[in-house]
């Protein structure tokens, strides 16, 4: 199995603090847009209680319909905070949609 290392793009100190993700609403907001830019017609949003380490924990679940990313690109982008590629890539893949994630 290839190893894969996160490696944070130069730009990454001016997105940390500016473009930071402060809770927890916002981060599935965060997500459901990402769903919108992988062309999902169709998202599903879960909340359940667990218990870890005899805790009990909020846990979300969401599943989307969307294109999903390749190995490649999870390697040069997912894995490269804060890259320039939204930056460059204004719209999505198959839908053309205007980017929001």
């Amino acid at each position: 199995m290839e190893r894969i290392s996160i490696k944070p793009a130069a730009r990454m100190i001016s997105a940390i603090g500016k473009d930071l993700i402060k809770d927890v609403p916002a981060s599935v907001v965060e997500i459901i847009k990402n769903s919108y830019d992988a062309d999902a017609e169709n998202v599903n949003i879960s909340f359940s209680k667990v218990i870890i380490d005899n805790c009990p924990t909020l846990q979300i679940v969401i599943e989307d319909d969307g294109h999903g990313m390749d190995l490649d690109t999870i390697k040069t982008k997912w894995f490269v905070p804060a890259t320039s590629n939204k930056l460059n890539q204004k719209y999505s893949m198959l839908k053309n949609r205007a980017l929001q994630g």
